[in-house]
Parts: structure tokens; sequence; C-alpha cells
């Protein structure tokens, strides 16, 4: 290797000493390519910049322009319209003031309409005053004497609105308001607007309005953009104009259209001022560009409309002139350009000769660093590859004289225990043995992060069904947790398809995760085992919850560290290597994912992950049977009865004959495995606390048989007399299929027979 190395050293070194010329070379190709770059960038970017400036400044302030006179024009019209919808509402409750005061004075009906004669604010043609009852009767209308004594009710305008019934039906809530409803503007095909304002007048089930046609606030605006636009638009920098839908100039401060109508008008064989009526959009910017026929300049115009009068207000700004300012500054630019060109040709020569008086100490610099370099690598390479070894020759040594005493130590303690011996000599034996197992597991843990650490671990990809690797796990610690009295509970989502993936590692993680949970959890508490398959992102995604002690906030970035635990005194109490979070997080690092974990002290843990696993094809679920709903059904079945209380035995063999039911007795658990063995029944009924075998342990021993002989699943059925909270998932987590509580529901028993096949 080190022959290698000095060869490539050589090479290296013989390289360096082209280095300048090359150097030189590529940094003037580089200097050149830079100069033209800058140099073109910066007249473009200087041409735009101008050329953007002098646009925008133009269209800018005709824009603004544009924008004052639509919002100046928009003032006119809101004031207007605000200040008319006062004065319909002074004229509303002058008529109100004067009903009021002459029903007061006990005036009948038609005195008070006669006395309304004068009582109208607007002459006929921009508005008018009316009076209803809450029938819809006209009492009073003076623009229309022919409408009163009829009824309204159902009459309807233009847009087929009941105007009439939308105010008598809101006056049930309201007192007065406002009201819009539209006709033909006569003579016209246009439809046009009022406003009109009412007030209802309960003691006489009457309301009084008045109304104004929009017409009259469109003709007030406009007579107020004839007079005030002028000293408005007085130091306006453009040509400014509005005018109607119809090309009927309002206003100019072009003396060329005032007062004229510009319809038709002809500019460059466009017809402009139909075209903004055409394409002007309400609230938009309305631009085009044409020549103008008196100077033949090339124009841009800006149009906005404002759609409630109807009106198009326009500016226009002269691109002719623009453009011969832009090309004077051109020529001005062209001058700067060859001026820089001369000084930077000058400065590059200068720094191409500086760079090559540097790059000669630099060559010098670079193979003096290189030989150290590669020196100390040298040194480091060989120092690794001592270490290596001998932390390798170190754990194989330890394994095996750990493992030789040990398998000693458990051969002799299988042999004791099929021996005779007091219960403390039991207890001893059992610590012992429990202490060897722990001390087997850390060696095992040792080696795994040994391979983890040297990159020899590897992961397979195969094809397994999840459901079934689960039942695994919830068979090897449902033991353990009970023996705490901790509920382990289990939840599967989707758990339908064979995935891919390493179901090895994945049940050594869930493993190392759920004995941590149930060394740190107190008795009486709860473990919850989440296992979910999303099959739309082929992911595999588990978490563990415990109510365990919790991990500090501060330990948290560290917990999955090697040889490290959330507290020195851990170790001492809970016994472990400190290696399990640590070997679990680098194998779902392998497996493509990232073990996490959230916790508080006191309340418990989650550690939960998710890794890649393809789908390949459903597991095969099971066909159900047609349900019977009669009362005195039949059942051919052959069942397993577990019970050791005769009285219980004998109620169960009453219920079971009038079933038509066949049946066998077991007396304790180890009676039942042994009938199972024997027999092929459908269901059991399994008790739990019987002497010799409980209904766990042979509950336990029957699922392994199954699994051994591969047998078809039976159905087993809790029939207890426990039914104290977290009883029925003790049972089910132990592995039967349905929970009885004693006494009896004939009923639910009968309902678990009719959906077992």
């Amino acid at each position: 290797m080190k022959k290698e190395i000095n060869t490539d050293k050589k090479k290296f070194i013989f390289a360096l000493n082209f280095f300048p010329i090359a150097g030189i070379v590529v940094i003037a190709f580089v200097f050149i390519a830079v100069f033209f770059v800058v140099i073109n960038n910066y007249f473009t970017n200087a041409q735009n910049i101008y050329k953007e400036h002098i646009a925008k400044s133009t269209t800018f302030l005709a824009q603004k322009e544009l924008n004052s006179s639509y919002n100046f024009v928009n003032f006119l019209y809101v004031n207007k319209a605000e200040y008319l919808k006062k004065e319909l509402i002074e004229d509303v409750e002058m008529g109100y003031s004067v009903i009021k005061t002459l029903h007061q004075e006990n005036l009948s009906l038609d005195i008070i309409k006669k006395s309304l004669e004068n009582m109208r604010f607007f002459d006929d043609k921009s508005g008018y005053f009316f009076v209803y009852d809450l029938k819809g009767d006209v009492l009073y209308m003076h623009i229309k004497k022919s409408l009163e004594g009829k009824n309204l009710y159902n009459y309807k305008d233009i847009k087929g609105t009941y105007i009439i019934r939308k105010i008598i039906n809101y006056f049930k809530k309201y007192n007065q308001g406002f009201f819009e409803w539209y006709y033909i503007y006569p003579k016209t095909k246009r439809i046009e607007k009022k406003i009109g304002f009412a007030k209802v007048y309960r003691p006489l089930n009457i309301f009084i309005g008045s109304a104004i046609y929009e017409t009259t606030i469109k003709k007030a605006v406009k007579k107020q953009i004839k007079n005030l636009f002028p000293i408005m638009t007085k130091d306006f920098s453009y040509k400014f104009i509005i005018y109607d839908s119809k090309g009927n100039v309002i206003f100019s401060n072009n003396k060329q259209f005032k007062n004229k109508n510009i319809y038709n008008i002809n500019v460059d064989g466009k017809y402009i001022v139909q075209n903004v009526i055409k394409n002007a959009k309400k609230d938009k910017i309305f631009s085009f560009e044409g020549k103008n026929i008196w100077d033949n300049h090339i124009y841009q115009r800006f149009f906005r409309y404002y759609p409630k009068l109807n009106l198009y207000i326009g500016v226009k700004v002269d691109k002719t002139n623009l453009q011969q300012k832009i090309l004077k500054q051109k020529n001005k630019m062209d001058e700067v350009v060859k001026e820089i060109i001369s000084h930077f040709i000058i400065a590059g020569i200068a720094f191409i000769i500086i760079i090559f008086i540097v790059d000669v100490f630099i060559v010098k610099w670079l193979e003096q660093l290189f030989i150290k370099y590669e020196n100390e690598l040298i040194k480091q390479k060989e120092k690794a590859k001592a270490s290596e070894k001998a932390k390798a020759e170190f754990l194989a040594n330890m394994s095996h004289e750990i493992r030789t005493p040990l398998n000693a130590m458990f051969g002799f303690i299988t042999i004791l225990k099929e021996k005779e011996m007091d219960n403390e000599s039991r207890k001893y034996l059992n610590i012992i043995e429990k202490s060897g197992k722990n001390l087997l597991t850390i060696i095992n843990d040792i080696l795994d992060f040994s391979k983890i650490e040297s990159g020899k671990m590897t992961i397979e990809k195969i094809e397994f069904n999840p459901k079934e690797e689960i039942e695994i796990i919830r068979n090897l610690f449902s033991s353990s947790a009970s023996q705490k009295n901790i509920l382990l509970k289990f939840d599967e989502n989707n758990l339908k398809w064979n995935i891919v993936s390493d179901p090895t590692r994945i049940k050594q993680v869930i493993s190392n995760l759920l004995s941590n949970a149930i060394k740190f959890t107190p008795e009486n508490k709860k473990i919850i085992l989440n296992v979910k398959y999303d099959e739309n992102k082929e992911e595999l995604s588990v978490e563990i919850i415990d109510e365990g002690i919790g991990i500090p906030k501060d330990k948290l970035n560290t917990i999955f560290d090697s040889f490290s635990q959330a507290d020195n005194s851990t170790t001492r109490k809970y016994g472990g290597s400190g290696l399990g979070l640590t070997i679990s997080s680098k194998l779902i690092e392998l497996l493509g994912g990232k073990l996490k974990v959230e916790s508080e002290i006191g309340k418990g843990s989650k550690f939960y992950f998710t890794i890649p696993a393809k789908k390949t094809k459903l597991i095969p679920k099971k066909e159900k049977k047609e349900i019977k709903k009669t009362l005195d059904e039949k059942f051919d079945k052959y069942i397993l009865v577990v019970e050791d209380n005769p009285a219980n035995q004998m109620f169960m063999e009453v219920i079971l004959d009038k079933m038509g039911v066949k049946f066998d007795m077991a007396n304790d658990g180890i009676e039942a495995v042994e009938k199972f063995k024997q027999n092929k029944y459908d269901v059991i009924l399994m008790d739990e606390n019987m002497p010799n075998m409980d209904g766990i342990e042979a509950t336990k021993r029957i699922r392994e048989i199954e699994r051994e002989n591969h047998l078809n699943h039976i159905a087993i059925v809790a029939l207890t007399a426990n039914a104290m909270d977290g009883d029925k998932e003790k049972f089910i987590l132990a592995g039967m299929d349905f929970y009885l509580s004693k006494p009896v529901d004939i009923e639910k028993l009968k309902n678990i027979l009719r959906n077992i096949k």
C-alpha cells in the first residue's frame, strides 16, 4: 500500500509542475469570458434600467393621474348617492312626523292622506313620495293617482322581485330600511334602478316611503364632472378624457374632443373608442398603442371603466418622444463602454502577471503540505487497523469465555429443575437462571452493536405476514406483562397484506422496545403496541406507548447513544447494557426509517418508527357463515367445555343439550390440552381459575400446538367469573377470541356460535 501511495504522490507532484502554466491559461480564458460577460451585462442593464426608468416614470405618472381621476369620479358618485339617501330619510321622517301628529289628534285616515298632497321633496321626474298599508294597498301615490286604492302586494319589478311583499315582510322584524327595485327607463330598453327608503307606522299599520331614480344620481354626478374636472386636471401632464358608452365626451382637457361624440373616430385604421368600450373591464386598467392622425406619433392609451356611471376614463402617453430620449441616451452609453473596455484590459493584464508570480509560491507550498498529509494519513490508518483488530479479538474472546460457562450453567439448571426441591431452593434456582439469561442478552447486544458499527450487519428483504409476526410477539410478552399485572394491549390497523422487509429485525426492535416498556412500567399500568400499514405509501408504522417512569427532556437527545440510559442509577435499578435502544435505532435506519421518542417524567414514553415495506398480496380472509335468527335454533358444533366447578358443568350440559350441541367436558387446563390433541373441536369454552393449569396457560399451550402442527385456528371463548375492568383485554391478549362473563348470557353465547365457521 505504501508503494502505491508513493507512486500516486509522484504523479501528483509531477502534475503540480504544470500548474502555473495551466493556471495562467485557465485564468486568461476566465478573464476574457468575465470581461465580455461584464461589459455585455453592464451595457444591457444600463440600457434596460434607463428604458425601464423612462417607461415606468411616464406610465406610472399617467396611471397615477388616471387612478386619481377614477377615484374622484367614484367619490363624486358615492358622495352624491349618500347625500340623496340622507334626503330620502329626511323626506320620510318629515312625512312620518306629520302622519304621527295628525293621528294623535284623532284625525281620520282620509284627512291625513289629503294633508300629504304637498309632501314630496323631489319633483316627479327625480323621485316621489308614497304611503302603503301593510296589506299592500296604495294609500297615497302623488305621481300616479290611478294606483291609489289598488293592492300591489303581488307587483313584480322588471327583475321579477315582489318588491311590496318584500318590504312588508321586512317590517315584520324591523321598522325602517333601504330597498332597491328596477324598471325600464322610458323610451329605451335600458334597465334602471330605483332607491327607496321606507318606515313603518304601526299604530295605523302603514308604511311611508320616498324613492329616487338612480338616473338622478348619474345626471348630478356627470354635471359635477363637467364643472369640477377642468379645475382638477389643469396640472395634469397628459391628455385626459371621459366619455360614456355611446361615445359622448363628458369631459376632456383636449379642446379637439370637447362636447363631441367620438364613437366612430378612426385612428390608424382602428376604432379606438369602440375598442375601449368592447375590451375595458371593471376596475382593470386597459391599454393599447396606436398612431395619432394629427402628429403621426405613436401613443399608448390607458383606460379604466367606471361601471356605476357607465363611463370610460382615459389618458395617453407619447411613446415616440420616449424612444427619441432613449436613443440619445444609448449614444452616450456607447462612449462610456469604450472607456471602460480600455481600463478593463489594462487591469486584466496586470492581474495575470500577479497570478503567475503567486502560482510559483503556491506550487511549493502544496507539495510540502501533500507530503506532510500523506505521512500523517499512513500513521492514522495503521493505528486504526491495529485498534479494530484488537477490538474484534477482544469481543470474540469475551463471547467465547462467557458463553462457555453459561452453556454449562443453563444445562445444569435444566437438570436440577427435574429434581424435587423445596420452594426456597427452586426460587434461588430461578434467580440464577434469570440472571444468566440477562447476562446472555447483554452479550448478544454487544455483539450486535459491534456488527452494526463495523458495517457487517445485513438486512434481509423477504415476504412475510405481519399479523403472524405480531402474534408471535403477543405470545412472547403477554406472560411477562401479566406477571407485573400490566395490561398489554395490541392494536392492529390494515394488516391485510403480505409485505417485504426483514421480519427478524423488526421483531428484534419491537421486542427491545416492549421489553424496556415492561421493565420501566410499574404494576397495574398499561402498555399499547400500535401497528399500522399504509397501503398507499407502502409503509409500516409501529408505536409502543407505556405508562412508565418516563425520560427527562434533557436526555431525549442522547437516549439512542451507545451505552446511554436516562440516569446512571437506571442500570443499577433495572439492569441492562444501555445498548438496546442504540441497536434498535441503528436497525431502523438500516430498514429505511428513523426511531423517534416522546416522553414525560412520571407519565410514560412513546417510541415510534415508520419503515418502507412493499405490499405483495392480500392475506386470505375466512368466510363468514350466514347468521340464523331463530330463537330455538340448533347448532351443529363439537365443543370442548373447560370447567372445574361441578355445578357449572351441570348447567352447561343442560344449555348445550338444548342447543343440540355435541360436547366434551374437561376439569382443568391440562385435561383440556390433552383432549384438544385427541379430538377436532369447533369451539372451546375456557374457564380461567382452575387447578393444575389455568385458562390462560391452557390457551397459550393450544396456540403453540396449532403453530407447531400447522393446525387451523380454533375459536376459544373466555367463559369466566373474572369481570373486572381490564379482564376482557387480558384474555384477548392471551390468545382467546371472545369473552363471556358469568352468569352466562345465552343469547350472547348463541351469537358467538353463529359467527364461528
